[in-house]
């Protein structure tokens, strides 16, 4: 019997490496649970993250800690757990962005290669 293309369907989650700069201490790697989101949902993430963006830029006054919550709610737009022990919550999240610049970028960069065929050499 041939097989349906619904086998093919993604799951809810998937992991992925995303690269980390560790300063003075290389590069290393954060194993992230991305959201699954299909063409139209990924375009819902998009558009939810260029609102969160432009929310932010009409803030009267920005600072670090009003950076870091947009990271934050930008990374959990398409993120729900991590590879480590503490749950992966505002706090900590926030915390762990505090400390590496850039992360969000990189994981958001790591989420839509996931979907390219060819970073698998396909």
């Amino acid at each position: 019997m041939a097989k349906s293309y619904k086998e093919l369907r993604a799951q809810p989650t998937f992991t992925a490496k995303v690269p980390v700069v560790i300063p003075g201490g290389g590069v290393d790697e954060v194993e992230l649970t991305f959201i699954y989101k299909d063409r139209q949902g990924q375009e819902e993430v998009l558009e939810a993250e260029k609102a969160l963006t432009v929310a932010h830029e009409k803030r009267k006054t920005k600072t670090f800690e009003t950076v870091l919550e947009l990271e934050f709610d930008s990374l959990a737009l398409i993120a729900s757990g991590w590879e480590f022990a503490e749950p992966f919550t505002k706090e900590a999240v926030t915390d762990f962005l505090r400390h590496h610049r850039g992360f969000n970028i990189e994981a958001w960069k790591t989420y839509f290669s996931e979907y390219v065929p060819a970073k698998r050499g396909n």
